[in-house]
């Protein structure tokens, strides 16, 4: 997860918001597809980058409970309005700026909700008017004992078994 916040950094550079990645574990080692996962996250980071002012913050965090690995993506920007709510994990809802210009196509936060079904995962948003965060819950799936080559496969999906780095705190500014 380090390397995905890396690959938004520049984003978050160009608008000067401050992009964060912690967890209290070095690394997990779970059976997921590795590119849905990575598009989650990565489409998450950009939304909290592009909807953030100047100078604002984002916080990738990740951890585990129990058989559930939790990865948050959390700012500090003006939130969710209410009237949106029910409506903004479906495709096609636009964004629009306070001038009424579209500001997104409408379907990140759909791709979001799709992906981590199709991984056995649930989507909580929390919002208000200092911030969102967007909570993705996946299950923990277990794996074999030795080499991390195709060990686990799965009659509906095939997984990619990966190791996701969390060592090292990764901070921009």
């Amino acid at each position: 997860l380090s390397v995905i916040t890396e690959a938004a950094s520049s984003l978050a550079y160009k608008k000067q918001i401050k992009l964060e990645f912690s967890s209290p574990e070095e690394s997990k080692i779970m059976a997921a597809d590795k590119e849905i996962l990575e598009r989650i996250i990565l489409n998450l980071a950009s939304n909290s980058i592009k909807y953030c002012d100047k100078g604002s913050h984002v916080l990738i965090s990740a951890w585990q409970e129990f058989e559930f690995m939790y990865i948050s993506v959390k700012d500090n920007g003006n939130g969710i309005e209410k009237s949106k709510l029910d409506s903004i994990f479906k495709r096609r809802v636009a964004s629009y700026s306070k001038d009424n210009i579209p500001t997104g196509s409408g379907i990140g936060l759909n791709i979001v909700k799709e992906f981590t079904g199709l991984l056995n995962g649930e989507v909580t948003l929390n919002t208000g008017s200092t911030g969102t965060e967007v909570i993705i819950k996946l299950p923990c799936f277990k794996v074999k004992e030795g080499p991390l080559k195709n060990n686990f496969l799965d009659d509906f999906y095939s997984y990619n078994i990966f190791e996701i780095e969390l060592s090292d705190d990764y901070n921009i500014k």
